[in-house]
């Protein structure tokens, strides 16, 4: 589950938005960082969307920690093999997993 999630955009030819999930301890909890494309330089920028999600393994779902987010943050939906991620149950496959080798290829463009 911990890892990095990508978003493909064909209008753009690469990447456009990112989901990282990092586990915070053996209670399912996950921190969520999003981050989105900068269309003037390309570069990654840490959006506001920082939160805590509860994963539910059951349903494969992961739901906002309402002791831990200032704002209401969306669901994600991942798909049965949890290599995918989406904002709705109909769209798990809007982020793809990827490697920690591909990952670290977007360090150099992150802008915090």
């Amino acid at each position: 589950m911990s890892g990095t999630y990508t978003a493909y955009n064909k209008n753009i030819n690469g990447v456009s938005s990112i989901i990282v999930l990092e586990k915070k301890n053996n209670d399912n909890l996950y921190e969520c960082s999003g981050f989105y494309v900068d269309e003037n330089n390309r570069k990654y920028k840490k959006s506001s969307t920082h939160w805590v999600s509860k994963f539910n393994p059951d349903i494969k779902q992961m739901v906002a920690d309402p002791n831990n987010n200032p704002l209401n943050h969306r669901p994600l939906f991942f798909n049965e093999d949890l290599s995918s991620v989406g904002f709705d149950k109909m769209h798990t496959s809007t982020f793809k997993k990827v490697s920690k080798s591909e990952a670290q290829k977007y360090d150099k463009f992150v802008e915090e």
